[in-house]
């Protein structure tokens, strides 16, 4: 399936529905349907925001990529990531660091569980040389000009968030940009 019109049909039979009851759960015609799913034409974010209501994943229309696998690659990379900057650290003193038991550290080392937004706190308190979206899984952008902490935390990690997890991103992005910055001696 290389289009989205291609992927957007596949999804719309993964959830069962006609054209019909798809396209009136997405508040438009099924000749706009037909046209989305043979690429006559390209759906709008009000389309995407019905079909994400009833439960269509939007991420695998218009990537290919499932947001299961998504969010699945960021826990992987949020695992790996903790567990580096553990390092010889025991699991126990690192919970006790993170505020939580040896079994969600484990967890989340794992890729099964997503660290919360008070831990990634923490975390940032503790190792201020680690970039923040580099601990939660994302790569340190590289932009022409700088961005605000909000911005950078928003830009690196929301789009791929699941709704929980974007909640945690918004409490740690305004925590961060609220937050006194600390200055190189």
């Amino acid at each position: 399936m290389d289009t989205i019109g291609e992927r957007l049909r596949a999804e719309r039979e993964r959830l069962g529905l006609t054209q019909e009851k798809f396209a009136e759960a997405a508040c438009i015609g099924k000749r706009a349907l037909i046209n989305y799913e043979q690429g006559k034409r390209s759906p709008d974010a009000d389309f995407f925001s019905a079909i994400a209501a009833i439960g269509a994943d939007t991420n695998l229309i218009l990537t290919g990529t499932s947001t299961k696998a998504r969010v699945a690659q960021m826990l992987t990379n949020i695992g790996a990531r903790y567990r580096e900057v553990r390092g010889e650290q025991s699991v126990k003193e690192f919970a006790q660091l993170l505020g939580t038991t040896p079994e969600v550290v484990t967890a989340i080392e794992a890729g099964t569980q997503r660290p919360t937004a008070e831990m990634a706190m923490k975390l940032q308190a503790a190792y201020p040389d680690k970039p923040t979206m580099w601990l939660l899984g994302g790569d340190s952008p590289q932009l022409d000009s700088p961005l605000t902490d909000l911005e950078t935390i928003l830009v690196t990690n929301y789009r791929d968030a699941s709704q929980e997890g974007q909640a945690a991103l918004r409490q740690l992005a305004a925590f961060y940009a609220t937050a006194p910055k600390k200055r190189a001696a």
